[in-house]
């Protein structure tokens, strides 16, 4: 029967990184589903410091994971960062749709034929 294994100090300090980081990817996946009013950059820069301090963390060869639990949560962040980055990217897909088609219906509107320079008798636009 094996023993589980206390984690470190360097294992508690990514553990609580890794927990950090899929409370705010899950917030984000929420946010972004259920069309909320949220703080997009302040979230993104949250995003992006605890992703550095877990990179740099990760990084140190003192933080070579001893446990098993930890080797879960490195695998359990490595999906959510995948499915985070899925659900951006839909996001983002609409966002360009919904720009091409505001998009469209100036370009449109500019070029029905209303006014023209033609009929001012104008040559160009300056």
């Amino acid at each position: 029967m094996t023993q589980a294994i206390e984690p470190n100090v360097a294992d508690q300090h990514l553990l609580n990184l890794i927990s950090e980081l899929l409370e705010v990817l899950d917030f984000e996946e929420k946010a972004l589903s259920q069309e909320a009013d949220f703080d997009l950059e302040e979230l993104s820069d949250r995003k992006l410091q605890l992703l550095a301090a877990f990179s740099r963390a990760k990084r140190d060869p003192k933080n070579i994971p001893q446990t098993a639990e930890l080797d879960r949560k490195v695998q359990e962040l490595r999906i959510a960062l995948d499915e985070n980055r899925r659900a951006l990217e839909i996001h983002i897909r609409a966002v360009n749709d919904v720009a091409d088609t505001i998009s469209s219906v100036i370009k449109d509107h500019d070029s029905d034929g209303t006014y023209t320079s033609k009929q001012f008798g104008l040559g160009s636009y300056r």
